[in-house]
């Protein structure tokens, strides 16, 4: 056993790695919060060089999170060399990539694959012929059949040409075929990524199992699970909690506009795995990272549901659907409350004054935060002094700062991330 005082141990126990961290390349998500998540504490993004399985529960926006990976990492590196591959098996890619974030991230005149095994020989080719870290998105791994599959279909075509009766042995499906080709097939793919530092990413559907129960935390499965489950340097689930919505059904103008969607890992290759967050996604824009990062900073949003809650009046509850209500203070240690208008005042040398006018008006020199709020107005001098040290923002009004401000949206940034750790 070591010496309670041995080197080793006191690292240890200290928290320090046991070995150097290494500087991978990673791929931002556009997302501070997931770009955190993925991370895990080896810096921040997708790490290339890596096989990515992404799996969405009831429409939880795997293509456009990965569309928009794409974009991002296209802005950033294209001066490096970066390429990218989205291969739209599904054929249902229908973002407009073009106005959304000025590149193309999927051509449908491209070809796809059809089966594991194309795929596997297309994904080769892509990784051999790579001469810079890019990124390769399969859409999705469900959607190929096997060649066997294949040779049935047109076996089954032909007796219906011929007029016979259908009559083929075996299954029908590729729950067989693909899984163990895919165990086979993953270990060359990831190791060819490795080398290129290309970031694979393998989305997948989910079925329920049969005879699951509800409450069963694993009734979910996917093609390749097991596959997957090894190969995989990531696997990150993403869920929708709540709509987001503008208009009124009662004059026709109701229409939803996004989502607020949580991710989670249940596998990530890190020192902090197993964690979660959340973001919002507008359809038509992409991950709102400000708005994310602004929830997460001031403890906005639910955990389980998703919804508003003013952190000030309701810390416990009171969730809202009106976002512009919720009042935020952006200095930090500077919330506007009784005790610091009080304390702030008195540094300025002006408390005095307030608890004389307060004792001439009510009889006696007990503050409220309201009194406070309408004597400083009387002095406009002092009222420009008091806004710039207790900065109040609804939540609507601090997004459109920081995206005015480069400055604020850097600090709101680095606020996220202290916070984080």
């Amino acid at each position: 056993m070591a010496a309670k005082d041995s080197p080793a141990r006191k690292r240890i126990m200290e928290g320090e790695p046991k070995a150097p961290l290494l500087s991978p390349v990673r791929f931002t998500s556009g997302c501070t919060l997931v770009d955190l998540v993925i991370g895990g504490g080896r810096g921040m993004g997708w790490k290339a060089g890596t096989l990515i399985n992404i799996v969405a529960l009831e429409g939880g926006g795997k293509t456009q999170l990965s569309a928009e990976t794409i974009a991002h990492n296209f802005h950033a590196r294209k001066d490096q060399g970066f390429w990218h591959r989205f291969i739209d098996r599904e054929h249902r890619f229908s973002f407009d990539t073009e106005s959304m974030f000025r590149m193309t991230v999927c051509d449908p005149s491209e070809w796809v694959p059809d089966t594991i095994e194309e795929l596997d020989g297309y994904l080769s080719k892509l990784l051999n012929d790579a001469k810079a870290p890019g990124i390769v998105v399969v859409d999705s791994l469900d959607a190929f059949s096997t060649e066997e599959t294949e040779e049935r279909s047109e076996k089954r075509m032909k007796q219906v040409d011929d007029g016979k009766d259908i009559k083929q042995d075996g299954s029908y499906t590729v729950t067989t075929g693909a899984p163990k080709f895919l165990s086979e097939s993953l270990r060359i793919t990831m190791s060819k990524a490795s080398a290129t530092q290309t970031a694979v990413f393998l989305l997948s559907q989910v079925r329920t199992k049969l005879g699951a129960m509800a409450f069963d935390p694993n009734k979910f499965n996917r093609n390749g699970g097991k596959a997957l489950d090894h190969w995989c340097d990531t696997i990150a689930w993403l869920k929708p909690l709540r709509k987001l919505s503008v208009g009124s059904e009662k004059d026709g103008t109701y229409r939803e506009i996004g989502a607020v969607v949580n991710l989670w890992t249940t596998k990530s290759s890190t020192p902090r795995p197993y964690r979660e967050c959340m973001y919002t996604l507008l359809f038509d824009y992409g991950i709102d990272n400000i708005a994310s990062n602004i929830d997460f900073l001031f403890n906005l949003r639910d955990h389980k549901t998703g919804a508003l809650r003013d952190p000030y009046t309701a810390p416990t509850g009171a969730f809202k659907d009106v976002e512009k209500e919720i009042m935020v203070y952006w200095k930090e240690g500077a919330e506007k409350t009784r005790e610091n208008v009080q304390e702030w005042l008195g540094t300025i040398g002006r408390l005095q004054d307030a608890k004389d006018a307060r004792k001439s008006e009510k009889g006696n020199a007990v503050f409220t935060l309201a009194w406070l709020d309408e004597w400083i107005a009387r002095d406009p001098e002092l009222q420009a002094a008091y806004i710039q040290q207790f900065p109040c923002y609804t939540r609507d009004q601090l997004i459109r700062a920081v995206e005015a401000d480069p400055e604020m949206e850097r600090e709101l940034e680095r606020r996220v991330i202290e916070k984080w750790e």
